[in-house]
């Protein structure tokens, strides 16, 4: 019986390291949808000059973002946005800002944005129906800011 007893206790022992050496490197499903997934760190206002120049390379990459709103939320556009000057201790860009509905913001309000970068976006600014180029971020948070930042480029 006690031989039994041993032989079962390392087959269980031999079981166990089998399952563990085979789960090995195996994650559990995520819990949180694929923008909770950052695989490097967030881009930020010190990133923007690189991100203005070449949005593409950005594509897919996180960003928090404060500035100032200069067009308030746009329904016809396509995707429906906000307009924002992404700024540091001063001006350093301009964001679109790709939301699913109204946030409530004006111009001159100030946001904290976090999102992902999209790419580029070609369509009409806020600036007499002008053509314009820009960073388009789609935006998993935009919430109203304390933190001072400076007017318009």
């Amino acid at each position: 019986m006690r031989n039994r007893r041993s032989v079962l206790i390392a087959t269980a022992s031999v079981i166990a390291a089998l399952i563990a050496s085979l789960t090995a490197g195996c994650r559990a499903p995520q819990a949180f949808p694929d923008h909770a997934a950052v695989t490097t760190q967030d881009l930020s206002v010190r990133d923007w000059a690189a991100v203005e120049a070449d949005p593409e390379a950005f594509t897919g990459r996180t960003a928090s973002l404060v500035g100032e709103v200069f067009a308030p939320f746009d329904a016809q556009s396509s995707p429906p946005n906000v307009q924002m000057f992404v700024t540091s201790d001063e001006p350093v860009g301009v964001a679109v800002v790709a939301v699913t509905s109204d946030p409530g913001f004006r111009a001159g309000d100030h946001i904290a944005v976090r999102g992902r970068i999209l790419g580029e976006y070609r369509g009409t600014g806020a600036f007499a129906g002008s053509e314009m180029t820009s960073v388009l971020v789609e935006a998993f948070s935009v919430e109203p800011t304390t933190i001072p930042v400076p007017s318009k480029p």
